[in-house]
């Protein structure tokens, strides 16, 4: 990717409220290392980039995963088969960057937004997944992974933040309880983990 497009791109996720602190020249790097050639694609897949930040007992686990092609966002139809994969990772508690990009695909409104930041000089935006595990408990590991949807301009967009609050999951990890040395973990709404989080 040219390097004016991969600046702009991680000097937004800089300034998105929410993230923890990252090593920007890793990403940069990344990000620029990703091939971008003229595509009927959506995305293409960054090299395999992770940054584990820890802080106040809290692992903070931060993926970039895709380029998106903002252009390429809109007139997407899913094919059933498509759709009975991305309904069952999401039964089984399987988290991929693809279905998170198909999903977005098929909001209305976020491929509008795409589009219109591409006929502003802004054809790319950024796909990622920030991993908050709490370990200040100690019977239990509290758990959130929320996407990020980066495109330049729209770090406000209330319909951008709108949907990675929806598709952000929660979850707490005990040990079993007739298998103390086995943990399970399982789904809790976001009003358990606030919770649960302010009271430790």
């Amino acid at each position: 990717m040219e390097e004016k497009y991969a600046q702009e791109l991680v000097e937004c996720l800089k300034k998105r409220s929410g993230l923890v602190s990252f090593d920007e020249s890793q990403v940069l790097d990344s990000v620029k290392k990703t091939i971008i050639k003229p595509s009927s694609r959506f995305y293409e897949m960054i090299v395999s980039d992770m940054q584990t930040i820890y802080e106040n007992d809290r692992y903070h686990y931060l993926f970039t995963s895709k380029i998106l092609r903002n252009k390429n966002a809109q007139n997407y139809e899913l094919s059933s088969s498509k759709r009975l994969a991305m309904d069952l990772a999401e039964k089984i508690g399987i988290h991929s960057s693809t279905h998170a990009s198909r999903r977005l695909r098929l909001e209305t409104g976020i491929p509008a937004i795409l589009k219109l930041a591409h006929n502003k000089g802004h054809p790319y935006s950024l796909l990622g997944r920030l991993d908050t595990y709490d370990v200040s408990q100690p019977d239990a590991v509290y758990k959130r992974r929320k996407p990020f949807l980066i495109t330049p301009g729209e770090n406000k967009n209330p319909v951008i933040l709108s949907w990675e609050d929806i598709e952000t999951n929660y979850e707490v990890e005990k040990p079993h309880w007739f298998f103390p040395l086995m943990r399970k973990s399982k789904k809790i709404s976001e009003k358990k983990y606030t919770s649960a989080l302010n009271s430790a």
